[in-house]
């Protein structure tokens, strides 16, 4: 005589597996993968701001480095001339009495 021996285990697979491969299987796969890469691709993704972190570290890392702070110093001279500082100021100036002046009448 043959005999089969089942356990509680194999019966719950073999229950998830056919509704895995139902229509409603698939339905719930997309969903959760559609879900997944929501997550991971989407606008404010924590994969994208882990990776984003990661690159901001390393830039610091390496901007630390007495050789590449030179650069960086040389090319903020460069960018930071006194007409672009009175500029940036000057529109600062403005918004904050703008400002003022509604927050007053």
């Amino acid at each position: 005589m043959f005999e089969i021996k089942v356990s509680p285990e194999d019966v719950n697979a073999a229950v998830a597996k056919t509704i895995l491969d139902s229509t409603f299987g698939k339905n719930f796969s997309d969903a959760v993968n559609k879900a997944m890469n929501e997550v991971l691709t989407g606008y404010r993704s924590p994969v994208s701001e882990i990776c984003q972190t990661a690159v901001r570290d390393y830039v610091k890392t390496v901007l630390s480095i007495d050789e590449y702070k030179e650069r960086l110093k040389a090319l903020i001279a460069k960018h930071l001339t006194q007409e672009y500082v009175d500029k940036v100021m000057g529109r600062a100036l403005s918004r904050a009495i703008e400002e003022l002046k509604e927050d007053r009448y």
